[in-house]
């Protein structure tokens, strides 16, 4: 699950974690910041009301003061993911992978077409630091 632990000193105040939210047109989690609230703003006021993710943004951007405290950040991060599983739960099982796949790629285009988030938000982390790299050398009992 986790890579690393931290210890602490009993008595001592035990400090929390970054605040994160869900934004739910591009599923994906981001961290509560200034610079997020100035992202949420350009992106509301870029996108046609006519949009369907306009009233996600919209409301992200309305709440934020709300959504930075932890615990409400956990709570939407739950909601939105609660709404999205269920959303498949209805479905029959042969025709859920066609439907996360188009999920999946129209979060893809609407963020494609929004302006790039804020510097903290990276994007998702490459897998290959973590992966064993295979030796150079083959060993002469595996050649066969």
């Amino acid at each position: 699950m986790g890579n690393s632990y931290q210890y602490h000193i009993p008595g001592t105040v035990v400090l929390g974690g970054k605040s994160r939210l869900a934004l739910s047109p591009l599923r994906r989690w981001v961290i509560a910041s200034p610079a997020l609230k100035k992202w949420l703003d350009s992106v509301v006021s870029t996108i046609a009301a006519t949009d369907p993710s306009f009233s996600d943004f919209s409301s992200l951007a309305k709440d934020f003061a709300r959504l930075q405290v932890q615990l409400e950040g956990r709570r939407q991060i739950a909601q939105f993911y609660k709404q999205w599983f269920d959303r498949f739960a209805t479905l029959p099982p042969s025709g859920r992978a066609l439907a996360l796949y188009q999920d999946l790629s129209s979060a893809y285009v609407l963020g494609k077409n929004l302006p790039e988030l804020p510097e903290e938000e990276k994007t998702a982390r490459s897998p290959a630091p973590r992966l064993a790299r295979p030796s150079s050398k083959v060993r002469s009992d595996c050649r066969r």
